[in-house]
């Protein structure tokens, strides 16, 4: 299976066109497509092949989490799949999804990654949480994060014939983020630590979030990010990147 793996695109600070090579199987879009929970819609106007859509901070921006959510899966067209904590096969491939929030465990000190969280990320101040449509709060996300995490981990035990892919919007590992000078709580945002699913017979993780291109090799599994990132980053994004599983 050709794979063609896009992330962090932000069509709401500039437009984007598509380059979609022509032996591609599946497109991933791993979050951070657009805000207001329109990026079903724009995947759905903009990708003709089978494509995966995973919700990432910023495509609720502006809006609730919950609505977002609907949105995203209610403008998805046939071919668009959007998957929170849910699953697509495909031509023998499983691929299991979700945005996975942080449970702000990896840097080892979580009421501190938390203070620091709410205080410095847009997250809890563009996105409203329902029913009571609040702000946002550190302690949704860590949940929501746990409970993926519990889904994710169930989810890749079970016995598959085919190949095993997960897609997340943050990156599953602390060692994925970008070297850096003084390490920050706030990275933890940024970033879970799981390595438990080292262990587990994953083909491959692609992920975003955090506009630094990734290929590696981590056990077995082959980690893989192709951010876009904001206007004026400087990252290494391959428009037409294409992966074969």
């Amino acid at each position: 299976m050709k794979i063609h793996i896009l992330s962090d695109l932000h069509v709401e600070f500039r437009q984007f066109t598509p380059e979609v090579p022509p032996e591609t199987d599946v497109v991933v879009l791993a979050g951070d497509i657009t805000t207001r929970g329109r990026a079903g819609f724009w995947a759905a106007a903009n990708f003709s092949h089978p494509t995966v859509l995973i919700g990432g901070n910023h495509d609720s921006y502006q809006t609730s989490l919950q609505r977002a959510h609907r949105l995203m899966s209610r403008d998805c067209a046939e071919h668009v799949h959007f998957l929170e904590n849910d699953i697509f096969e495909c031509k023998g491939v499983r691929f299991l999804g979700c945005t996975a929030w942080t449970d702000f465990k990896s840097t080892g000190n979580q009421p501190l990654a938390m203070l620091q969280a709410q205080s410095q990320m847009n997250d809890y101040k563009m996105i409203r949480f329902e029913p009571k449509f609040r702000r946002l709060h550190p302690n949704d996300t860590r949940s929501l994060a746990e409970y993926s995490r519990s889904w994710l981990f169930e989810e890749a035990q079970k016995p598959f014939p085919g190949k095993t892919v997960i897609i997340t919007h943050t990156p599953p590992l602390i060692s994925l983020l970008p070297e850096v000078s003084e390490p920050d709580h706030l990275d933890a945002a940024y970033a879970n630590n799981w390595p438990e699913f080292l262990d587990l017979n994953i083909d491959l993780w692609i992920f975003g979030h955090t506009h630094h291109p990734v290929d590696r090799r981590i056990g077995g599994i082959r980690f893989i990010s192709n951010p876009r990132g904001y206007p004026g980053e400087n990252v290494a994004f391959k428009p037409d990147f294409l992966v074969t599983l």
